[in-house]
């Protein structure tokens, strides 16, 4: 099955919290920090460390995977299977937090940066203990091939509620795999009162028939939407399998022309996860010379942005333009115009610098640009 690559993507990190118990964002030196240690389960000699340099393993030189993808920022705490555990020995090794108390919290949300791969075998587990280490319960596993990642919220209520001496650890198992880094770890009691609602498609909008660019047999989709602010992390779906934590905006390649494809997006925060949000669909372009909506065969539209004037221009060879919607990064909708030429030029310079997404019509039909301001 052909894997669908990364290509670009932003995350944000932000909690909602009342009474914090833990946290831990590593910032303080390159050594693991005080009451945090290695637990080399396997006895293999390996250990997690402490970096900051943002460079995944295996992704190409001068990635910064780590802070793009992961969301870490600064020091993160990285364990590098195939960098540094190539002794032909079993890994199994944690990182463990200090015993902290839980004991006045009645709901319980651990959250985390990550960026995660474990091609040829590896997997990283995410486990609690309510009895400072003698016992741990698993809360999540990853184990995917390619790197994904980024803000993870999740509710321990029921493993670390009333937890007088609680833990969590981060414990990786494989053998000459790949990695896993993990950054920004908190514990804390949860202020918000409400899931957050729903979010609505702006690329590929629901229904579209010609969605995405590329080149050779792969396509390149874009996928974007509207942001609720109460939400923290946004869990993206393809054709009903997870593609991780995501932000608006995201790219993705490696889709099929003329393909028929869902996405859906559930929003997210400590209190839990936006219920009843709708599938989409969409098709991808025949002919991958064209843009994201197969305008009429006699018309073509371009557009440029100048650096110097902060003006957008749009150019249509035939047919009027009828509206503009433009969006940031993160989906929220920055501009709404009507249009009735052939040539439009925008003035954005009240915008911020950044990637944004302008949505045109012409006669019904809808075509998506993505450029950047700076």
């Amino acid at each position: 099955m052909k894997k669908i690559t990364l290509f670009f993507i932003l995350l944000t990190a932000s909690f909602s919290f009342g009474q914090v118990v833990l946290s831990e964002d590593f910032n303080s030196s390159l050594t693991i920090p005080a009451g945090w240690s290695n637990n080399d389960i396997a006895a293999a000699g390996d250990t997690w460390t402490i970096e900051d340099s943002g460079e995944a393993a295996l992704a190409g030189a001068g990635n910064t995977l780590i802070f793009t993808t992961g969301g870490a920022d600064g020091n993160y705490a990285a364990f590098d299977s195939d960098g540094t555990s190539d002794n032909s020995l079993p890994e199994n090794v944690a990182l463990e937090s200090p015993i902290f108390s839980c004991a006045a919290l009645t709901q319980v949300t651990l959250e985390y940066n990550h960026l995660f791969a474990g091609n040829f075998g590896g997997e990283g587990l995410v486990e609690v203990s309510a009895d400072g280490g003698t016992t741990w319960n698993n809360v999540a596993t990853y184990n995917a091939d390619n790197y994904a990642g980024g803000l993870i919220t999740a509710d321990v209520t029921t493993e670390l509620a009333g937890a007088s001496s609680a833990q969590v650890r981060f414990r990786w198992t494989g053998d000459f795999s790949v990695a896993w880094y993990v950054d920004n770890v908190s514990v804390y009691q949860c202020a918000e009162t409400a899931a957050p609602s729903c979010v609505t498609p702006i690329t590929p909008i629901d229904g579209e028939t010609s969605a995405g660019t590329g080149n050779g047999t792969d396509i390149d989709v874009t996928f974007s939407w509207t942001t609720d602010p109460n939400a923290s992390s946004y869990e993206l779906f393809i054709n009903n399998f997870s593609q991780g934590i995501r932000t608006s905006g995201v790219t993705f390649s490696g889709f099929t022309p003329s393909t028929a494809y869902t996405w859906s997006v559930v929003p997210s925060n400590c209190f839990g996860e936006a219920t009843g949000c709708a599938t989409w669909n969409f098709t991808t372009n025949s002919d991958i010379s064209l843009s994201t909506e197969d305008f009429e065969l006699n018309n073509s539209i371009s557009h440029f942005y100048n650096t110097d004037t902060n003006n957008l221009t749009l150019t249509s060879s035939t047919l009027p333009f009828s509206s503009v919607e433009l969006y940031s990064i993160l989906g929220q909708q920055v501009l709404s115009k009507k249009l009735s030429q052939t040539n439009e030029s925008l003035n954005l310079s009240h915008l911020n610098d950044g990637i944004y997404i302008a949505k045109v019509s012409i006669e019904g039909k809808t075509e998506t640009i993505k450029f950047v301001k700076k």
